[in-house]
């Protein structure tokens, strides 16, 4: 699914929980291939404030940009930093079926990575450890994505303090085998 004629877009909403705060997220998800653009809005509440948090992946090199701050390359950048959903399915057993739907449709479960606690814009969040990432992925019969639930349960200091970490996503897919351009900043 992140084979190189592949593209789709994805709209995502959600929230971060944190042990005291939880943040609303939205955002989009755009994938080329193996390339891909992510945006995502977290909201502060309390301090009645959005932040925009872009990362792109293209030909191999990741680009991170914290807004209104310019864009920067992540030095230390790997397959297993990745964003894209599909990006780690290798074979069918990275692949759980739960159940057949109408349609026929099908409800399905991988382990996936849609965001990283590491993109939560704050200055106090550091040491960053991700426990369990699960996708439930519905799929029509020719096995394209049409919408899903993503969770992501870890842990980060926030301000020194260890606290748990769930962030969780819905996810709509559009546009798949559709032109979607991804370009470096």
């Amino acid at each position: 699914m992140s084979a190189p004629g592949f593209s789709y877009t994805a709209t995502l909403s959600g929230r971060s929980r944190h042990s005291v705060e939880i943040l609303p997220i939205k955002g989009s998800l755009a994938v080329a291939g193996g390339d891909y653009a992510l945006v995502a809005n977290f909201t502060f509440p309390t301090e009645h404030q959005t932040v925009k948090v872009e990362q792109r992946y293209v030909r191999h090199v990741g680009w991170v940009r914290y807004h209104p701050e310019k864009w920067q390359r992540i030095k230390a950048f790997g397959q297993d930093d990745v964003l894209s959903p599909f990006a780690g399915i290798l074979t069918t057993s990275d692949v759980e079926l739960l159940e057949t739907l109408k349609g026929p449709t099908y409800r399905v479960r991988m382990s996936a990575m849609l965001l990283h606690p590491g993109l939560i814009p704050a200055f106090n969040v550091s040491e960053e450890h991700v426990d369990r990432t699960r996708l439930d992925l519905v799929i029509d019969q020719a096995g394209r994505p049409v919408s899903g639930a993503w969770q992501l349960n870890g842990t980060a200091r926030v301000s020194g303090q260890l606290q748990e970490v769930v962030m969780e996503l819905t996810v709509k897919f559009a546009h798949i085998g559709g032109r979607v351009t991804v370009r470096a900043p």
